[in-house]
């Protein structure tokens, strides 16, 4: 599978906290992204840090997951990733708070897909009907799960006081005709996915999901929560109203794929980004976005 990543800055922000990279090793590719939090200091450096120790960790393990795969969603790797992070904090003199953002990671070996969030964020299988199943995670209170705090345990602490186990994990069917249809935990979404979203008693936890990829999957994407914060401006006579875009309508703009050779990823995005921006959209948000394919 070919992998591909793409990440922009959200019309509110000042500068892009978002980050996301990809690469391959003997273990088979891999793909992440992070998103950092806007009320949390120097993020956008924190985002690069956890996303490239990301990458360092699947090097150095790179023999094991050969062997064990599923060890890429295992809470060792994220924390060995935060661990790694808040290294390079440290040596660039910047707060614990800095590396304060979500983790998302895609890894394929053989016909077999792995995928891990830690924090909000969304899961897109397109198929060869032009038809998606995707997943949205929310956390409550203003506090997603964040690896960070993997290494603080006051702060680790402090989330599942205030979580109150209150996340939220919505999954949707987008027909080829665009109609949505969402599924609680007893729908059959997809049988050829194993997903730990309604599994895990532990908030700190991440979502994890593992698929075989079959020929009727295109390809999976992974985003940010930025895909959340599309509008459109109304203009009336006398104000302006901005309709919020919900997340299936921009999947569907967002991914119809011609093929997967070379940058696939970024070049659609940037078609996307062309032709929505004719037609008025804006994101406040960051996005973020991995894909194999």
């Amino acid at each position: 599978m070919n992998v591909d990543s793409v990440f922009y800055q959200g019309s509110t922000h000042p500068i892009c906290q978002d980050y996301a990279t990809v690469h391959s090793n003997d273990a088979g590719a891999f793909a992440f992204l992070a998103d950092g939090c806007s009320g949390s200091p120097h993020t956008d450096f924190g985002a690069r840090f956890l996303v490239h120790s990301a990458m360092q960790v699947s090097n150095q393990t790179q023999d094991t997951l050969k062997r064990t795969p599923s060890l890429f969603c295992d809470q060792e790797f994220a924390l060995r990733a935060a661990l790694f992070a808040d290294r390079y904090r440290v040596a660039v003199g910047l707060s614990s708070q800095s590396i304060d953002a979500t983790l998302l990671g895609l890894f394929s070996q053989d016909d077999l897909i792995y995928a891990f969030m830690y924090g909000d964020g969304c899961l897109v299988i397109g198929y060869g009907d032009e038809s998606y199943d995707f997943y949205t995670t929310e956390y409550g209170m203003g506090y997603p799960n964040y690896p960070s705090y993997a290494v603080d345990l006051r702060r680790r602490d402090d989330f599942i006081k205030q979580s109150n186990d209150d996340v939220v994990i919505k999954k949707c069917h987008i027909d080829p005709d665009g109609v949505v249809t969402t599924l609680g935990g007893s729908d059959n979404f997809n049988s050829k996915i194993r997903s730990s979203a309604e599994e895990t008693e532990d908030i700190t936890s991440p979502t994890t999901f593992l698929f075989r990829k079959t020929e009727d999957i295109k390809f999976v994407a992974m985003t940010s929560d930025g895909i959340e914060t599309f509008y459109r401006p109304e203009v009336k006579e006398t104000s302006t109203t901005n309709i919020h875009i919900p997340a299936e309508e921009v999947i569907r703009k967002m991914f119809p794929f011609k093929n997967f050779q070379g940058v696939f990823l970024q070049r659609r995005l940037q078609r996307f980004v062309r032709d929505t921006l004719r037609e008025g959209w804006r994101h406040e948000d960051d996005l973020s976005v991995i894909a194999m394919g």
